[in-house]
């Protein structure tokens, strides 16, 4: 009764499934004919529907069902009445026919098709055919076809099929005669149809429609044949050609490009009159204000009223009529008012946003302030109804309010309280918006330790998980609370205490956590576990971790250590064992007399650990399974007597399926049937089981389902998940079976095929494994599971009653040799040993052994390869070594990957992978907090210091000088005998192979030269100290003491990442270029704060580059465009306005002393970082891809293209022009640094640093040859002059590199560009100076200074001639030591200004001489200012005091010396003190003289200087006033000299040079640095002040004078009167002029006489 059922609940199904015809609802149904049914069901599939011309619809439905009594199913049909009429006549079923019966026949399925119905020939064919195969279809196949798909019903071949073909024919022109139509058709009405064509094709008929030809306009005419004619479209769209009286035509203008040709006139009745379509269209219209005069709408309504309606456009295009709906017009605030005509209003939305601007009596409106930008305009009234009233919507809002604490008072939470308070709801805010209510929930403040507490309100608190987070800071009686420790950043505040229930008390968790200690082999000692199971048991449980973590016990349970092999002994502790699969699948290495065991052979990469023993069921009698392999245990069924149990298979192989296999125990002569119900999808199918005969034999069988890999199975019947499965056919046994799945894997191309069970492979594999099995395993029995891609590796089942596990290699091995004659076969050897871990720059050492087993079967030579990802890294050919070793050099990034090694000889591999992916990690940082350090011997304690060590990641230990490792941490004590040469050195090495080290070492000092700083320990004088660098820096910062302070400092700390990417760039290898050059990018980019403040970080970073650009250029390597982005990327950091001060640095002196450039020809050593990153680049872009591409970052840009013989373009701020090149189809590479002036100095050739570079710099590189190419710069500063177009020379200055014009000339210059001129490629820009002085004014100082240097040496060989006579007066001494002193200074000061352009202009300046040459020259001019600050206070205290009295002589000397040599000596030695340690005390372009830029050293003599000049020329002034007043007084003695202005005139020459006055002029070049005239005065009075002191100071004086006379008369004390006459005139003619000057002296003795000029 169940068949009937079954089917009637189909026709139900049908039913339901017509009416609702979802997935959903069939999957539905499916649930309701399983239990229909009560056995399994597929889904229902609808298999396709047809849409039929009566409106129904047809669908064919297939259903599968499994059933032992096929006539019943058949009667049951036949009884049906077709067709069926559905529920309300919704549908009918007009048939139901089987169509395929499949059955099993003890070896696999049959499936016979029905009558009508057949199988395909593609079906026969793949799963072989058990009938003939006729006419392309069989009638039954060997198998059930896995897509779903059945029998299909047989088609009559005899039908005609017909077809309609279009032959399209196209004839050149010039070819056809006048005639071709004419004779073409005439050929076609003699053909006869039908025409055959094949044995199975014929031509019926054939109709000549359409031909076209050209037309006069160059276009085509098509015209019709008759009986046909072009459609209604095509005439309306391409034009017809011909008089046309419907509007259908017979040609047209043009040949449709879909192929549409003339169809029959039968086809094409009468076209059917075009109804209109009606459009709405806005159209808007925008018109100038000003434009528009003041009655423009009037009029404007008017003229559309004035046009009557229908208004045709087109011949098919009408206006039928046109409404004026909207205008807009601007209201007096500069908006728009936009105004409905009448009829049309605004809809609510638009009044509302916008705001009415008109007494709007209803929510619509009919004038907005504004136009809205989406095209909406007014709307007719009559739909826009009244608008529905807004309900209000109701917002919880959080207001969070921060005060700075110092602004607020101390009352302000009360005042704030009450002022909410005071406020009353509803608050309206908007028209549309109103507060309700306002509470006032939770405020904070800083607390006593710097932090917050925040304090809820009352009828608030904290939730329990704040307060348990943050902790309460109030005395909470519940696990909520008023007052946490701590503001939550996740907005949280307080919460109504009605929300807020007592917390529910917190059951503790209990949970298991597996600890995995691994600790260096080397580090322990033999007794390590011991020692750790002795500490486990001196603590005491349980432990409090945290507040809500509690550690309840701890169990030791395994221990592995390294045996003699090479593996790992694991070792459970007491009550722990392993599992029984463990023991079997690793091997024991203990006795036990039980399945389980304590110890095994490996440590299982899973995590698995020791269980409990209580917690291990027994073991079953079962073989354990090797890898790979599954092990069914089966059960064994007792038959009653005279009974016959048949227990039979169930294979499923549709995926998403379930199998349920029944077995049934029957009484003498009767049947068991397992049924099974299969919906498989898009098949129809009826399929029955063979039904057994009534006497049979007693069998006990196991049904088991399997997949490739599978678990411990007991039950007869198996369920699985839906992967792939495969059938195993069932196996008669006596007793329990073991089975072990197997791999064997074929070197070869994997072929969907391979996994067909009746194709050639498939049995060719599935034989030699029942021999091989059969040979070497007793009773064992063999089949394959699956054939499965990964190269081709077939998985094989092995059973028998006992499985040894050397059986099991024999048979692999056996197996290996036997396919290997015909396939190449691999055999998966033990693991490949790696040593761990692989650090950057190491050595990867793998060791490829084979075993003694195969050394047969390989020998005498065979092939070794070392594969990385799959791919050969490394073989060696007619290896005859058993073992050999693997050598990866130098590893890096590139070199992380799975690895194996393969042994090969012929067809055999022997293959030995990797466990695990081999990564390739960075050398472990090592830190300690000393690394050189100076003690003090004085010290009383007798441990003051103390060295740690560690690592990271890794352990790390100290080692003494003896060797020994002292731990990670040792006290530092003081020798007992401590002197200058004790020491203490300690290594801090890493606890890995190979292992890293840092020294340390301890100097004993007995005194202390430089105290302790902020940065360095205190420090031996003359000493180097070392310290380590800050976090997340690798490297070292040292300095040396001298003189008590810290200088010479060293930094060569560099950012941790980057250093990493140096050590990699170190050894680096073609492959690993576009890698680094990204990781750099994304390093610099994010780390660019820390970057532009480390020197040695730059350095290290170019190095990088340079690095990638040698390893590039040597290998011949392309440079991608994303690498390319990355440089450039990189170095937008490095040029950084920010980083220009560590260039500045960096620039100063050599930073390498080897060679690196790359080219041959270029042999010059690259000692600069600057020089360094440009020859960097310039190799990179040599190697970029030969591609047209343009790159813009933010501070650079690069452009590639090709050109031929010439080529012109503008890039960013140059215009680029090549006029002569060689070749054709070139590449040219530019690149424009927009910052790049802050790396490279602006120094030139003459080492001048008064040059800038105001223009970009180009970096210009050609594969052609090109002799002449044209720079246009922008100017950066248009005030700069005296351009100079120059090119990046490497080898400059001893490799330091600058700016040379050698091979460049300037062209022309406008306020805006300047325009150069070059006949090579390189790095190009242009150096501009803020004023460049002409020649001459240096011809007029060195003559001037030579002129000065003489005359002071003269000036001093008169002084001390006449030195005994000035003496006599004290007025006199004081005013010639000063003379003196100025001379001296003076003279001074112009020899090391001499010295100091000699060493400036040397090719190879001296440093050391330089700041000697700087420190006198600044030292004696500042003397000389000084001196002659003396000499104006020693008049000005004259002038005042002319009677004497004061200050005594020697006490004026004391003053005098101090101020003229003591104060400059000050200022320049704190000058040099402070900058010299900075490097900042000389110019950095190489000129002897103070520095400006940088450190403003220059000022400490610019500012005395200028004070010195401005406290003289008020003296001066004072002066004059005393003159002149003498001068005007009546009373006075001089009343009656006349010539004032004379007086004061020669006042001014003599005091002027000898006060320095003349220095002032220094104002004026600053001020005005383009006026020559200011130069030259400036130069002149300057150059010759010395010989203004000979003439003004001493010539001129009377004494002087008088002396000189004198001793000329003596000496010529034999001469006539002739001569004494005119000595006597020439004297009398100085002292006559001298009455005039200013002139005070006394009657009295000679020590009050007072003379000064």
């Amino acid at each position: 009764m169940a068949l009937p059922k079954a089917v009637r609940c189909i026709v139900v199904l049908l039913v339901i499934f017509y009416s609702l015809g979802s997935e959903r609802c069939a999957q539905s149904l499916n649930i309701f004919f399983e239990e229909s049914m009560v056995t399994e069901a597929y889904p229902i599939h609808n298999r396709y529907r047809r849409q039929a011309s009566n409106n129904f619809t047809d669908i064919e439905i297939e259903a599968v069902i499994n059933t032992s009594d096929l006539e019943s199913l058949r009667s049951v049909l036949n009884n049906f009445t077709f067709p069926l009429v559905l529920v309300n006549n919704t549908g009918v079923i007009t048939s139901i026919d089987i169509t395929t019966v499949c059955s099993w026949n003890m070896t696999e399925y049959q499936c016979i098709c029905e009558d009508s119905y057949a199988w395909s020939y593609n079906k026969c064919i793949s799963h072989g055919a058990c009938d003939a195969i006729t006419g392309d279809t069989c009638g039954c196949i060997n198998a059930r076809p896995e897509d779903g798909q059945y029998c299909q019903p047989k088609i009559n071949q005899n039908e005609p099929v017909y077809l309609d073909i279009v032959l399209d024919l196209s004839v050149t022109v010039s070819s056809v005669p006048s005639g071709f139509i004419d004779e073409f058709k005439n050929t076609l009405r003699n053909v006869s149809f039908p025409l055959p064509v094949t044995q199975d094709l014929e031509i019926i008929y054939l109709n000549f429609t359409t031909w076209c030809f050209p037309d006069s306009s160059g276009g085509l005419q098509c015209q019709c044949e008759d009986g046909f004619v072009w459609s209604c479209d095509m005439c309306e769209v391409y034009g017809s050609c011909s008089d046309a009286t419907t509007q259908t035509c017979d040609c047209i203008k043009g040949l449709p490009p879909s192929g549409q040709f003339c169809e029959p006139i039968t086809s094409n009745s009468t076209c059917p009159p075009n109804e209109p379509v009606y459009l709405d269209i806005v159209l808007d219209l925008s018109v100038t204000v000003s434009s528009v005069p003041s009655g423009f709408i009037d009029e404007f309504k008017n003229t559309l009223r004035n046009i009557s309606f229908p208004l045709p456009v087109t011949q098919d295009l009408e206006i039928i009529y046109l409404n004026f709906t909207t205008w807009c017009f601007p209201d007096s605030s500069g908006g728009l008012q936009c105004q409905c005509e009448d009829g049309f209003v605004w809809s609510c939305d638009m009044c509302k946003v916008y705001g009415s601007c008109s007494d709007a009596t209803t929510q619509t409106c009919d004038c907005i302030k504004g136009l809205p930008p989406s095209g909406q305009f007014c709307e007719p009234i009559t739909s826009n109804s009244t608008c529905p009233t807004n309900e209000p919507v109701y917002l919880d809002i959080v207001l969070d309010l921060s005060v700075t604490v110092s602004s607020v008072p101390s009352g302000f939470i009360d005042e704030f309280k009450n002022t909410l308070r005071n406020v009353s709801f509803p608050l309206p805010v908007t028209q549309d918006l109103e507060i309700i209510y306002l509470n006032f929930t939770t405020w904070c403040f800083p607390d006593s330790s710097g932090g917050l507490q925040c304090q809820c309100e009352d009828g608030f608190v904290w939730s329990c998980d704040m307060c348990k987070v943050y902790g309460s800071c109030s005395d909470a009686t519940t696990q909520t609370c008023d007052c946490i420790k701590g503001l939550p950043p996740s907005g949280q505040f307080c919460e109504p205490i009605t929300s807020n229930s007592t917390c529910p008390s917190n059951d503790p968790v209990d949970i298991k956590i597996t600890f995995d200690l691994r600790i260096p082999e080397f580090s322990v000692p033999t007794n390590f576990p011991d020692e750790f199971m002795a500490f486990l048991q001196t603590l005491s449980f349980p432990q409090r971790i945290t507040q809500s973590l509690t550690l309840t016990a701890l169990n030791f349970t395994t221990g592995c250590n390294p045996n003699s092999s090479g593996r790992h002994d694991c070792q459970c502790e007491k009550n722990f064992t392993w599992s029984c699969d463990k023991c079997e699948v690793y091997g024991r290495c203990s006795d036990t007399s039980s399945e389980t065991c304590d110890c095994i052979n490996k440590l299982p990469p899973n995590g698995t650990l020791c269980e409990p023993e209580q917690g291990i069921p027994p073991c079953s009698q079962t073989t354990t399974i090797a890898p790979n392999t599954t092990t069914v245990s089966t059960n064994t069924t007792t038959i009653a007597p005279n009974t016959t149990t048949v227990s039979t298979n169930t294979t499923t192989m549709a995926p998403n399926t379930t199998t349920v296999s029944t077995t049934t125990t029957m009484a003498p002569n009767t049947t068991t049937v397992s049924t099974m119900t299969t919906m498989a999808p898009n098949t129809t199918t009826v399929s029955t089981t063979t039904t057994m005969a009534p006497t049979t034999t007693t069998v006990s069988t196991n049904t088991t389902t399997m997949a490739p890999t599978t678990t411990t199975m007991t039950s007869p019947t198996t369920t699985m998940a839906p992967t792939t499965t495969t059938t195993m056919a069932p196996t008669t046994t006596t007793g329990t079976q073991e089975v072990k799945i197997l791999i064997i894997t074929l070197n070869e191309e994997y072929l969907e095929s391979y996994n067909n069970s009746n194709s050639p492979f498939y049995r060719e594999m599935e034989a030699e494994i029942k021999n091989q099995a059969k040979a070497h395993i007793p009773n064992g029995e063999a089949n394959i599971v699956s054939v499965d891609p990964g190269s081709v590796v077939v998985t094989y089942q092995v059973s028998a009653p006992s499985i040894e596990s050397e059986e099991v290699e024999i048979l692999q091995i056996q197996l290996f040799l036997k396919l290997s004659e015909n396939y190449s076969v691999i055999y998966e050897g033990t693991p490949l040993n790696v040593r761990k871990p692989i650090f950057l720059g190491t050595d990867l050492n793998l060791t490829c052994d084979l075993p003694e087993a195969f050394f047969d079967y390989f020998k005498p030579n065979w092939t070794v390869a070392l594969l990385q990802d799959g791919a050969e890294k490394i073989k060696f050919n007619d290896v005859n070594d058993v073992n050999i070793t693997l050598n990866v050099p130098n590893s890096g990034p590139s070199d992380t990957g799975n690895y194996e090694c393969r042994l090969i000889m012929g067809n055999k591999i022997y293959r030995k992978s990797a466990e695990e992916r081999i990564i390739v990690e960075s050398k472990p940082q090592i830190f300690v907090n000393h690394i050189s350090r100076y003690v003090d011997c004085s010290k009383t304690v007798t441990s003051i210091l103390t060295l740690s060590c560690s690592a990271e990641v890794y352990n790390a230990t100290l080692i003494n000088e003896s060797g020994v490792p002292v731990g990670n941490e040792v006290e530092i004590n003081i020798p007992e005998n401590c002197t200058n040469e004790s020491k203490k050195t300690f290594i801090c090495e890493t606890q890995t192979s190979p292992p890293f080290r840092q020294n340390v070492t301890f100097f004993f000092i007995t005194a202390v030269g430089c105290n302790e700083t902020d940065e360095f320990p205190p420090t031996g004088e003359n000493q180097t100290v070392t310290v380590p660098c800050e976090a997340n820096f690798d490297g070292e910062e040292s300095a040396t003491c001298s003189g008590g302070k810290f200088g010479n400092r060293s930094d060569n700390c560099i950012l941790r990442v980057i250093k990493e990417l140096l050590d990699q760039s170190e050894r680096l290898k073609v492959e690993e270029i576009p890698g680094i050059l990204n990781r750099l990018s994304d390093v610099t980019v994010s780390n660019k704060s820390s970057i532009v403040n480390s020197s040695a970080t730059i350095r290290a970073i170019v190095t990088i580059l340079h690095n990638v650009g040698n390893t590039a250029f040597s290998a011949n390597a392309s440079i991608s465009i994303n690498s390319t982005k990355d440089t450039l990327e990189t170095v937008d950091v490095l040029t950084l306005d920010e980083a220009e001060d560590q260039w500045d640095s960096l620039n100063t002196q050599p930073q390498f002393s080897d060679n690196n450039t790359t080219e041959a020809e270029n042999e010059t050593e690259i000692k600069s970082v600057s020089s360094l990153l440009l020859d960097a680049l310039e190799n990179i872009m040599k190697r970029i891809i030969n591609e047209s591409f343009a790159i813009n970052t933010s501070s650079t840009s690069l452009n590639k293209t090709t050109f031929s013989e010439n080529f012109s373009s503008n890039f960013d701020s140059v215009a680029l022009d090549i006029l002569e090149a060689e070749g054709e189809n070139e590449t040219l590479t530019v690149i424009t640094f927009s910052s790049m002036d802050n790396v490279l100095p602006a120094r030139n050739k003459e080492n001048s640093l008064a040059t800038v570079i105001n223009a970009i710099v180009v970096l210009v590189q050609s594969t052609g040859s090109v002799r002449n190419v044209t720079f246009t710069f922008d100017r950066r500063n248009e005030s700069l002059r005296n351009p100079e177009c120059v090119f990046w020379n490497f080898s400059l200055f001893g490799g330091l590199g600058g700016w040379d014009d050698e091979g460049c000339e300037f062209l022309t210059s406008t306020n805006e560009t300047v325009t150069c001129s070059c006949n090579h490629l390189t790095s190009f820009s242009m150096l501009m100076s803020p004023y460049k002085p002409p020649l001459f004014l240096d011809w007029i100082t060195y003559v001037g200074l030579i002129i000065s240097v003489i005359s002071l040496i003269i000036c001093l060989i008169i002084e001390a001639i006449v030195w005994r006579k000035i003496r006599r007066n004290n007025t006199s001494y004081l005013r010639h030591v000063s003379i003196v002193n100025i001379a001296v200074s003076l003279l001074i000061a112009d020899i090391w200004f001499f010295i100091g352009a000699g060493i400036s202009e040397a090719e190879e300046p001296s440093p050391p001489a330089c700041t000697a040459a700087a420190f006198f020259i600044h030292l004696f001019y500042l003397a000389l200012f000084f001196w002659m600050l003396a000499s104006a206070l020693l008049l000005l205290y004259r002038t005042v005091s002319v009677f004497g009295g004061g200050l005594s002589k020697m006490s004026m000397m004391a003053i005098g010396f101090s101020l003229g040599y003591g104060a400059p000596l000050i200022i320049a030695t704190i000058t040099i003190a402070v900058t010299k340690p900075s490097k900042e005390y000389l110019p950095r372009n190489g000129v002897c003289w103070l520095n400006f830029q940088q450190s403003y050293a220059l000022l400490a003599f610019v500012i005395p200087a200028l004070l010195i000049v401005l406290i003289n020329f008020i003296i001066l002034v004072m002066v004059l006033y005393k003159i002149v007043r003498r001068r005007v007084n009546p009373n006075a003695a001089q009343a009656g000299e006349k010539h004032v202005l004379l007086v004061i005139a020669r006042s001014l020459a003599v005091l002027t040079p000898l006060f320095g006055l003349t220095w002032s002029l220094g104002i004026g070049t600053m001020v005005d640095p383009k006026n020559i005239g200011i130069h030259v005065t400036f130069s002149i009075f300057n150059s010759l002040q010395g010989f203004f002191v000979l003439v003004f100071g001493t010539l001129l004086d009377k004494k002087v004078l008088s002396e000189i006379t004198i001793k000329s008369q003596t000496s010529r004390s034999g001469t006539g009167s002739t001569s004494a006459g005119s000595s006597s005139t020439f004297r009398d003619f100085f002292r006559r002029k001298r009455r005039d000057g200013y002139h005070a002296s006394s009657t009295g003795s000679g020590d009050q006489s007072y003379s000064n000029t």
